[in-house]
């Protein structure tokens, strides 16, 4: 189940959480400065939407010993009942009946997380803990509460 969206409007600025959201093939989810297809050189990005496990999510509050908001670790979309893997890289994420994005790599944790927690970077980087970057393969609504789904 989709259980968040976050939008970044600007570089630098928090998260804006928003109850649905447009994805689109070149801009990533409308409004995100995260999401166009292509980087400053015209190469592809790897990067058009983040993904975090709300489950993951919880497992690092633990290592840390605080409940932190999921927006704080800057991911786009929130998941409920996935657990990834990297196993999990190079599969389709189905959101509701039309948006498919393919998981293109590990979302690897910066230093920034420590300015949330101390301690927050190491606890994010086991296996996946961080989330996934994705690229859009087929773009539509999103709405919080839309069914998420794992396939090939």
């Amino acid at each position: 189940m989709l259980k968040g969206i976050g939008i970044k409007r600007v570089p630098g600025a928090a998260l804006e959480l928003v109850a649905e959201a447009e994805i689109t093939l070149n801009e990533g989810i409308v409004g995100d400065c995260r999401g166009s297809r292509l980087d400053a050189t015209g190469s592809p990005r790897k990067r058009q939407v983040s993904l975090l496990s709300e489950q993951m999510w919880d497992a690092v509050c633990a290592r840390v010993g605080r409940e932190i908001p999921w927006q704080e670790r800057r991911a786009a979309l929130l998941i409920r009942g996935i657990m990834f893997d990297k196993e999990d890289i190079g599969r389709f994420i189905y959101i509701g009946s039309v948006v498919v994005l393919q998981i293109e790599k590990e979302t690897v944790p910066c230093e920034r997380m420590d300015d949330v927690c101390p301690g927050l970077q190491r606890a994010l980087e086991p296996s996946c803990y961080g989330g996934f970057c994705c690229r859009v393969l087929q773009g539509g609504p999103i709405r919080e509460n839309d069914t998420v789904r794992l396939g090939f």
